[in-house]
């Protein structure tokens, strides 16, 4: 599974990928530059769509924000390299009794996906 979100990072407006790994309890984080400063981003379209969900439009390196009408574009469109690389575990929920990972979800000992 892989989700896309606008963030900050060092400074810079980023589109982050999140793909959660099936197998182990891990998600990948890569972040695609913008070329936007945060400050710029703030003045010009406010702090409340940082961190809201986006959506890749087609392959050219154009995203769609949740509640802009405007898309956003990486750097060099299509052909951006990701400026960053975060691995994060994902922790197991505390309220389940022998909660094991399974198809990129926690499940319990029933196999049935916990939310």
């Amino acid at each position: 599974m892989q989700t896309y979100k606008l963030a900050d990072h060092n400074g810079q407006i980023v589109i982050e990928e999140i793909r959660r790994d099936y197998s182990e309890p891990f998600e990948a984080i890569y972040r695609w530059p913008t070329n936007i400063r945060t400050i710029d981003w703030k003045q010009n379209w406010g702090a409340e769509y940082i961190g809201k969900q986006a959506w890749p439009v087609g392959y050219g390196g154009l995203y769609r924000v949740d509640g802009m009408l405007s898309k956003l574009s990486l750097a060099n469109g299509a052909e951006t390299h990701n400026i960053g690389f975060e691995r994060r575990p994902i922790p197991p929920p505390k309220r389940i009794k022998e909660p094991f990972y399974h198809k990129g979800f926690w499940r319990n000992r029933r196999g049935e996906p916990i939310s």
